[in-house]
């Protein structure tokens, strides 16, 4: 997947499920990544069956770096169910009840990831709350801010990020935050395309 290899991590992952169909979720994670509508939504799934499994075990066995491992897991499987229903199968009856639901069982196991909150604020600016959606995504910058940088999401989160603030008219924090991104890496390309942006 890394190499950008698609077809053959299709093939790999397909294979692993061949031989242990019910051990390690994150095989069916990755496929729902690759695969698309309602493939998509099986894998993610039984993916979200199998690490629900692994939760209870670690649990059990009283490892709280695993739990806190996959609690965090859950809740972004739960926001890639959300994603889906927002894209591929925002077409479907309960389209709209399903991301609700799904972000609804992401906050019970990672109320503080930063994902999170950007999937919500995705899903009220598609809503046409932006009053909402402005809250949330000052809720996801919020936590972001307070982590370390070890621990901050991908530069392609928290340009996410500043894409929220953007939609939701708030430039001058939307400037702020990406000038913030250079100090960690000048050279990631989508930055400055949002500061020129802002600055058109």
């Amino acid at each position: 997947m890394q190499a950008g290899r698609s077809e053959d991590a299709v093939r790999l992952f397909t294979r692993s499920i061949e031989l242990k169909p019910d051990e390690n979720s994150c095989k069916y994670m990755n496929l729902g990544m690759l695969a698309a509508g309602h493939d998509s939504l099986n894998f993610y799934r039984k993916g979200l069956e199998l690490m629900t499994a692994e939760l209870g075990a670690a649990t059990a066995a009283g490892d709280a770096t695993q739990v806190a491992k996959l609690k965090n897991q859950l809740c972004s499987a739960y926001c890639s169910i959300c994603e889906l229903h927002m894209t591929d199968l925002c077409d479907e009856e309960t389209a709209e009840q399903t991301c609700e639901e799904s972000l609804q069982r992401a906050r019970e196991f990672a109320p503080d990831s930063p994902d999170l909150w950007v999937q919500w604020a995705n899903l009220r600016l598609c809503q046409v709350n932006k009053e909402e959606a402005t809250q949330f995504t000052f809720r996801a910058l919020s936590i972001v801010k307070r982590l370390e940088e070890a621990d901050r999401p991908l530069l392609e989160v928290r340009c996410g990020i500043v894409k929220l603030l953007i939609e939701c008219e708030q430039l001058d924090e939307a400037e702020e935050f990406a000038r913030s991104l250079l100090e960690v890496d000048d050279q990631y390309i989508e930055t400055w395309y949002l500061l020129a942006l802002i600055n058109y």
